[in-house]
């Protein structure tokens, strides 16, 4: 995991491509079963992999979730994209603690976790 992410490009649209293709690779990832974790439609989620669409934060981060990254890669993702975490936001301090605590967790605690805390995701 940590060779991939020293090898990850200095811009999102290519770093989320090797992030895709890692974990297509490593796993047999689909979009459809991305989608049906994550509760979105596929074509959606490869219109923003394949940078055809930019992502909202919240979607950003429940791609990041679903593919179950380690916290640095959906941070780095995070970064190089056209969205930020913004720290004054309750729901965005939500967001990136369960990217760096809940990554491995399955997306059935995930999700609870965010209702618990009443985070709009």
């Amino acid at each position: 995991e940590m060779a991939i992410f020293q090898d990850l490009p200095n811009d999102y649209e290519r770093s989320m491509k090797k992030v895709w293709d890692w974990k297509h690779e490593k796993e047999g990832l689909t979009y459809k079963e991305l989608a049906e974790r994550i509760h979105m439609d596929d074509q959606t989620i490869s219109r923003i992999i394949n940078c055809k669409r930019d992502p909202q934060i919240n979607t950003l981060v429940l791609i990041c979730l679903g593919m179950h990254l380690p916290p640095e890669i959906s941070l780095y993702l995070i970064e190089k994209s056209s969205v930020s975490l913004n720290f004054s936001n309750p729901n965005h301090i939500w967001y990136n603690f369960a990217l760096v605590h809940l990554s491995k967790q399955s997306m059935t605690s995930i999700e609870k976790f965010f209702q618990e805390h009443n985070v709009q995701i």
